[in-house]
């Protein structure tokens, strides 16, 4: 339970208890009433900002309780105006508090405080009364305090104070309690105990914490401003243990091994050095440190490289001569043989193993043209689209070719795309005049027109010329009646709009020069218009040239009618235009393709785009909803419609399904999650909304089920298919499908709603001990104790959802080659050795936290007693009366005890042979410990202690023996081949005793290990012997067959070489069959399909996947179970060339930093973008490599560039003269500086 929250506990039992021992007299505390005041709204900036959520509701109906809320640290990324959340510490400033106190008014039943002061009564005239007379003195200065009402017994009529006696004590009245001084008190500094030192020698830090605080009731405290705490803040750092170290070796890394596969050797560093007193360190010479130097070198020895694995062979030719091609090559199965000879085997030796690309791309040299190919000509690919802007948008980006009906004050760019001709002389005019750019217009290095804010003066024609190519591009304006808006110079910019001409271009000489192509192409894609042409000139719809036969109202029943007809095809809803989407859709089609192929005039298409308008205004004022905007492209679904009038077509209800994605986890207040994804519940989840989008004609009727049951009182649908679910819980959890019926059919699809779980691993505390067995299981958690080269499993269960991902850490370093992390989470040791003794972590986490478990790993030798396990550690003997004998490896460190309680205070006098002992190097005693190294010479003898107890002497002592081990090499073990050149025998080291007898390896831990090495043996010519390959499979796949081998007789010389004899010499033994009979039972063989499109995954520039299907089958046609050989299972996958993935990360430059010293943050631009045309694609193509960071710090700086303390420990670090330490000298810059001088 964190901090707060047991405060904010206290608090309200404090305030609890005391309303229930006596009745305040205020209705009101001041604490409550300030904790229900309103604060501040907080929204998220440039700068990392602490935003707090909003309070929930108070925790019980009456009295007093708890409000909680959520705080988080976020920072607004400018160019995507979006919110992203930081760790707190990059938040300055105090948290805000998470809770606070809360009431609900009294509860039922209770009763009310009495009124004070009383109310009048009347007092009889004779006699003696009891009356209250003020209150007594409060009992405390600050933090809420209480005063008793006092009482007192006077004359009636004179109220004269007299003698309590002469009041009758049984009408004494009920005591009386109010509040008094609730302010808090004066604030104060409030310090915990210091922390371990951080070094033990050298120097070292202790750190504390300190507050400032001040108390508002009881023991409760809060946090108060460090200014308000008077006096000089307490330090919170010291130094510690400022002291020389002794001289100890230290030892790097090991380096890589010699040789990548079999036997090498690698080396380390190994240096002896001393800690100073001061932090830093001094190189001594190898003898100032005590012990044997750690070894330089030793032998390793990789096998993995033994197995068989795939390569790829030789890439082939390009695919093209010029150009882009692709090159192909086969894999190939080879293995590697002790001798470093590169063998290659069969591939069914290397089955299920994954092999190497075997396809890439290749770039030949660009293609020439042929000298005698024309020239070809420029050319403008313009997009007929019409674009109506209902909502307000920061920038919107077109293609030339088209017309917009936009909002004032929008930013848009207008691109020219072009072919053979160069972007950056792409030229641009308005309304027949050359542009000229300002401030707000300008043209980009690309050929793109960009325009900020758009004006009324902005309305016109635009066209840009590739030469003698051009288009056009139409820009209107639409005011707050959505009319359209008039050109500031009115009609006279229409007379020009519709003159005809042609443009020509500045020559270099300054003069104008009229370009014409030699040749006029036309793309199969686009056609190329001449300058001022119209989109029509002649068509059904026209009597005479430019005499239209319709007005604008024909135009749009004759597009209504191809639409299949509605009654009313424009609805608002929500303060949105809105077609049906179906309709809205067709609609905007038709008047795009009958203006990109001529059947309309432009004129005519833009009139009838206005009478849209108006009746889409019309639509919006009979809403009576209130106005909004909502922008909608002719190329995109509206997000909202309302369905009306009949369809002559009917469809069967579809339910739309969502682009399958991964499904994650979400922490927003409402959660919205689409049909076919899984949903996780939070605790921050305040509602859930399902959605279940369908079409169909008539429209379908939505309903849902949950775990095939009929849905309760908890959710509710509306029309338009969406689920709700307030305040969901774990009660909710379930398969919930959504069905969507109609006349012509029926359609369903699930979701599965999950309870978000953080993780946690079912750990085991019991301590594991198998020095036997060979090989061991457990659950982590605990000590386990293994034998040497013993394989061990560390099991790691654990739950969670989603479920947890699992990883292993070692706390001495990273895993070593034989641990081997399990699918299933577990973790394998394998051959474990001493070098594996170590902690082990199992760390699970998801996307709600983290969970981790430990275990002990200590592996020992086999048989070995548990006195003898603890050797070589740091031992404690109690001396005796009688005398004891102990006998000890040199180097280790001896502690002897003298036989007296722990709590015995008098002097304790030790003797060694008979000597009284003084501190020296080598021996330590305090009291009734003696400590001896043991590594020094002359250890061995009598040690004795004396003291007095109870006025008796006490003496006892210990015999100390040396026992000496040492390493000594066994003998050679047998010659591994008999002759040839792979003969080798190996000895290995051996902890002996004094008398030769093979021991624990750790009484010799203390001792260099000596290095051993293999030597040749039988290096000498072998005789002739038959040699041969493997058999072949048999010739038949089903039924009797034969199989084949290769035979010959081989002689192997003592250089290795292999020569091939006559078979003669081979004739001293039998010839090994080259052909026998076989019989297969398989009768199945693997069939596979054509292969599908490279659309698969990418993998890499311009290489994705493509699929096949691969089944087994029955030879004869049997119907039993077809059992096809796995190992020669045909590849369903392979990689294929995709220009789709030739794509790449676009990093746009950083925008500048939020702050201009100090620490700030910046954003960039980060898109996926297609080599070819440079077109943007989604993320997920550019997935296969990794994506460049969209923000981070800047100007980590001090402000101005002085030099400047960044951290409010200076004070302390240049009182303890720590400036010459790192990183003291950095972080206190300014303070060391002035120490310096």
């Amino acid at each position: 339970m964190r901090r707060e929250d047991v405060s904010m506990m206290l608090k309200v039992l404090f305030w609890s208890k005391l309303l229930s021992e006596s009745v305040p007299v205020e209705a009101k505390l001041p604490w409550l009433k300030q904790a229900q005041e309103l604060e501040e709204t907080k929204v998220a900036t440039e700068d990392p900002t602490f935003i707090p959520g909003p309070w929930s509701s108070c925790s019980v109906p009456c009295g007093l309780g708890v409000q909680k809320r959520w705080v988080k640290c976020r920072v607004l990324l400018s160019f995507t105006q979006t919110e992203v959340d930081l760790p707190d510490e990059e938040c300055d400033g105090d948290k805000p508090e998470l809770q606070r106190p809360c009431s609900s008014g009294p509860c039922p039943g209770a009763l009310p405080p009495p009124r004070w002061p009383p109310e009048p009564r009347h007092l009889p005239t004779q006699g003696y009364v009891w009356e209250y007379r003020g209150f007594s003195a409060c009992s405390a200065s600050c933090a809420v305090g209480a005063q008793a009402a006092l009482v007192r017994c006077v004359r009636a009529g004179t109220e004269e104070a007299v003698e309590e006696v002469l009041c009758d004590e049984s009408r004494r009245p009920a005591a009386v309690v109010r509040i008094c001084n609730p302010q808090p008190c004066p604030a104060r500094w409030e310090v915990s105990g210091w922390s371990p030192c951080s070094e033990s020698c050298g120097v070292g830090l202790q750190t504390r914490s300190v507050s400032c605080v001040k108390s508002v009731g009881g023991n409760i405290t809060e946090p108060a401003e460090w200014s308000e705490c008077g006096g000089v803040r307490p330090p919170e750092l010291q130094a510690c243990n400022q002291h020389h170290c002794p001289p100890a070796w230290e030892t790097e890394e090991w380096q890589q091994c010699s040789q990548a596969c079999v036997r090498g050797t690698q080396w380390r560093k190994v240096h002896c050095r001393q800690r100073l007193a001061g932090g830093s360190f001094r190189k001594l010479p190898d003898d100032e440190c005590h012990g044997a130097k750690p070894a330089t070198h030793q032998p390793c020895t990789h096998t993995h490289c033994l197995q068989p694995h795939l390569d790829g062979g030789e890439w082939s030719k390009c695919s093209v001569s010029c150009g882009k091609g692709i090159q192909r090559r086969e894999s190939v199965c080879r293995r590697l043989t002790m001798a470093g000879q590169l063998v290659t085997l069969d591939k069914s030796a290397c089955s299920g193993l994954q092999p190497p690309p075997l396809i890439r791309s290749c770039r030949m040299s660009p293609c020439s043209k042929h000298k005698y190919a024309k020239k070809r000509c420029p050319q403008v690919l313009g997009l007929k689209r019409i674009y109506i802007q209902t909502r307000q948008e920061k920038r919107l980006s077109f293609t030339i070719g088209g017309r917009a009906y936009l909002l004032p004050k929008t930013s848009i760019v207008i691109k020219c795309p072009v072919r053979h001709f160069p972007k950056a002389q792409i030229r641009w005019e308005k309304n027949g005049q050359v542009l000229q750019t300002s401030k707000r217009l300008s043209i980009t290095k690309s050929g793109a027109l960009r325009i900020y804010n758009l004006e009324t003066g902005d309305i016109g024609q635009y066209r840009c010329w590739a030469n003698q190519a051009s288009d056009i591009f139409i820009l209107k304006l639409i005011g707050h009646d959505n009319r359209l808006l008039e050109h500031p110079d009115g009609k006279d910019l229409e007379k020009e709009l519709n003159n005809d001409g042609s443009t020509n271009f500045q020559s270099k000489e300054g003069g104008y020069v009229s370009a014409k192509c030699q040749e006029q192409e036309e793309s199969p894609l686009v056609k190329i218009l001449k300058p001022g042409q119209r989109w029509i000139q002649k068509n059904e719809l026209y009597l005479d040239e430019g005499e239209p036969k319709k007005d604008a109202k024909a135009l749009g029943n004759y597009l209504l009618a191809s639409t299949s007809g509605s009654d009313s095809l424009l609805s608002a809803s929500s303060g949105a235009f809105s077609l049906e989407p179906s309709r809205f859709e067709e609609l905007m089609r038709n008047i795009s393709q009958l203006s990109e192929s001529r059947d309309v005039t432009d004129d005519l298409a833009s009139h009838f785009v206005g009478k849209l308008m108006e009746e889409m205004a019309t639509a919006q004022a009979s809403s009576d909803k209130g106005s909004a905007s909502v922008g909608k492209h002719l190329d995109r679904t509206p997000n909202s419609s309302e369905r009306s009038g009949t369809n002559h077509l009917k469809s069967r209800a579809v339910i739309v399904r969502p682009k399958q994605h991964a499904s994650a986890i979400s922490f927003h207040r409402d959660l919205r999650v689409n049909i076919s994804r899984t949903a996780y519940i939070t605790n921050a989840t305040h509602s859930l909304t399902l959605l279940c989008p369908a079409q169909g004609s008539p429209p379908p009727t939505i309903s849902w089920s949950k775990d095939g049951k009929p849905l309760g009182e908890r959710a509710s649908w509306d029309s338009s298919g969406g689920l709700h679910i307030t305040n969901p819980g774990a009660g909710d959890t379930g398969v919930y499908r959504c069905t969507a019926t109609n006349d012509m059919g029926t359609d369903s699809e699930t979701t599965r709603v999950l309870l978000a779980q953080p993780p946690a691993v079912r750990a085991s505390s019991r301590n594991i001990s198998d020095p036997r067995s060979a090989s061991l299981r457990t659950p982590v958690g605990g000590r386990v104790t293994v034998r040497l080269g013993a394989n061990l499993t560390l099991d790691c269960p654990v739950t969670g959802v989603p479920q947890p991902l699992v990883t292993w850490h070692r706390l001495e370093g990273s895993l070593s080659w034989n641990s081997v992390p399990l699918q299933n989470g577990s973790l394998l040791l394998q051959n474990l050795s001493l070098q594996d003794d170590g902690t082990y972590t199992c760390v699970a986490a998801n996307p709600l936290g983290k969970a981790a478990s430990s275990s002990l790993v200590h592996v020992t030798a086999l048989g070995a007693s548990s006195g003898h396990q603890e050797m070589g550690r740091k031992r404690v003997v109690m001396a005796s009366r009688i005398g004891t004998v102990i006998s000890i490896t040199p180097g280790d460190v001896l502690r002897i005890g003298c036989p007296v309680v722990p709590s015995h205070r008098r002097p304790v006098k030790w003797t060694f042979k008979n000597h009284t002992l003084e501190q020296a190097a080598g021996l330590q005693y305090n009291g009734r410990v003696l400590e001896i190294n043991t590594r020094s010479e002359g250890f061995e003898g009598r040690y004795g202690c004396q003291t007095h107890t109870n006025n008796q002497l006490i003496s006892a002592w210990i015999q100390v023996h040396s026992q000496e081990f040492e390493w000594r090499f066994s003998e050679w073990s047998v010659c591994s081949a008999s002759c040839g050149n792979r003969g080798s025998q190996v000895r290995k080291a051996q902890c002996v005793d004094a008398d030769g007898q093979e021991t624990n390896p750790a009484y010799c831990q203390n001792r260099p290990k000596p290095v051993t090495k293999p030597r040749p043996c039988n290096v000498q010519n072998c005789p002739p012997s038959w040699a041969s390959t493997v058999w072949s499979r048999c010739s038949s796949w089903c039924g009797g067959g034969v199989r084949q081998r290769q035979v010959w007789c081989q002689r192997v010389e003592a250089s290795g070489t292999v020569r091939v004899r006559p078979s003669e010499e081979c004739g001293g033994s039998s010839r090994p069959e080259e052909r026998e009979e076989c019989v297969s039972e398989t009768c199945a063989e693997w069939v596979t399909g054509s292969w599908g499109q490279c659309s698969g995954r990418c993998l890499g520039p311009a290489v994705s996947t493509q699929r096949r299907t691969v089944f087994c089958r029955n030879l004869n046609a049997s119907n039993s179970n077809p059992n096809c050989d796995i190992k020669q299972r045909p590849s369903s996958v392979r990689n294929c060339t995709s220009e789709m993935c030739d794509v790449h990360w676009r990093v746009l430059p950083w925008r500048r930093c939020t702050a201009s010293c100090g620490s700030g943050f910046q954003s960039r631009k980060v898109e996926c973008i297609h080599r070819d045309n440079n077109k943007t694609l989604p993320d997920l193509h550019c997935a296969w490599q990794p994506r460049p960071v969209t923000w981070q710090h800047c100007n980590i700086t001090s402000c101005g560039g002085e030099c400047k303390d960044t951290t409010h420990y200076c004070e302390v670090v240049k009182r303890l003269k720590l400036c010459p330490v790192e990183p003291y000298t950095q972080r206190c810059c300014q303070s060391c500086s002035h120490s310096a001088s």
